[in-house]
């Protein structure tokens, strides 16, 4: 519980900090604000995960699409810090010939360090603490989480001054002991990005 609190507090302070540098011209003038919409392949292995109980998952509980966005705050030249969400697709499972699944989405406080290698290309690492979310549709197991480090690397390339595209990688380590409703797989998630920055 203290540990969804302090997720929490973090994400309102992110989002504070994003809304005082939009009303302070001259602090955005040197620390760029970006958003980041992505979407790409969601690699859980929910199908050999053992949840502790006799359910049998189909193949979208080993992969699936997922999508999402970050929004960014350059604080110094190469670091930024982010809040970021991602929705996950659904894990289906069968018990007793019944079928449920698994709904989730996963939010994220990060640091975000940036490394222009050409002209028109960047190379980031992106390290920070994420908050996966369960809602289990079979009555009795309800809702759970996973409070873990997220870690990320990709590649930008800059169309202009403002667009930039790219691909990024994605991981956070799962849970496999403690409660049914809090166990999962690792996430692993690839991603095509694409970035609008407010300033260049």
């Amino acid at each position: 519980m203290k540990k969804r609190i302090l997720v929490m507090l973090g994400a309102v302070v992110m989002v504070c900090c994003t809304l005082g540098a939009q009303a302070n011209k001259s602090f955005l003038s040197d620390r760029p604000l970006y958003v980041q919409l992505s979407t790409g392949l969601v690699g859980e292995d929910w199908a050999d995960f053992d949840s502790g109980q006799s359910w049998k998952f189909d193949y979208a509980g080993k992969t699936g699409i997922g999508f999402g966005g970050v929004i960014g705050l350059g604080l110094y030249k190469h670091l930024s810090g982010e809040l970021g969400m991602q929705f996950l697709p659904k894990a289906e499972y069968t018990q007793a010939g019944t079928k449920y699944n698994i709904s989730q989405f996963l939010s994220y406080l990060a640091s975000r360090i940036t490394v222009t290698v050409s002209p028109n290309m960047a190379l980031f690492t992106r390290v920070g603490l994420g908050y996966r979310s369960f809602d289990n549709s079979q009555p009795g197991y309800g809702s759970g989480n996973v409070i873990a480090p997220v870690f990320g690397v990709g590649l930008n390339y800059f169309f202009s001054k403002v667009f930039w595209g790219g691909f990024s990688y994605t991981h956070q380590p799962g849970k496999f002991t403690g409660d049914t409703a809090d166990r999962a797989p690792n996430y692993n998630e690839y991603s095509l990005t694409l970035m609008y920055r407010f300033r260049s």
